[in-house]
Parts: C-alpha cells; structure tokens; sequence
C-alpha cells in the first residue's frame, strides 16, 4: 500500500476527517465495502463506524467523507489532491 501524503489536503479539518477515517477502514479492513455501498444505512458501514475516532461528523459529513475516502483508495492520494486543486 503506496505512503498516504496526507499534506496534500490543504483543508486541516477534511485532512482530519478524511485521515480518521481512512484509518478506521484500513483498521477494519473494509477497503471492499467502500466498493459497493450504496447508503449510509447500509449495515456493513458499522464495522468501519467502530474504529472512527474523529467526534465531529454530522450525518453528512460523515457520508461526504467516505465518498473522499472511496476515491482516495481507489486512485493514490495524489489524484485526489489533484482533483481538489482543480476546483480551488
């Protein structure tokens, strides 16, 4: 697994997000849930939920996050900050 370079993401509080639950997938080895969910309500998102330690998410925070994170596993931080960049 490529050294996630969480500088790239300017934005301290969705560099925090994003790294917090980054980890939890990582911790709960749910990269193939990221795959296929389909909602918040699905229940397999649960095992990820467990291993989040970051208290501020709302509802939608927390789904806004798993989508960056979604993105982020299945193309290397750097596309990502990349495409973030493109819409500053």
């Amino acid at each position: 697994m490529e050294m996630m370079r969480w500088e790239l993401i300017e934005r301290e509080q969705e560099r925090e997000m994003i790294k917090d639950l980054y980890e939890a997938v990582e911790k709960s080895n749910a990269f193939e849930i990221l795959k296929d969910y389909k909602n918040l309500f699905d229940p397999r998102l649960q095992v990820i939920n467990e291993h989040v330690t970051y208290s501020g998410h709302s509802g939608f925070s927390f789904g806004w996050t798993l989508r960056q994170v979604q993105y982020i596993a299945e193309h290397g931080i750097e596309k990502y900050a990349a495409l973030v960049a493109s819409y500053s």
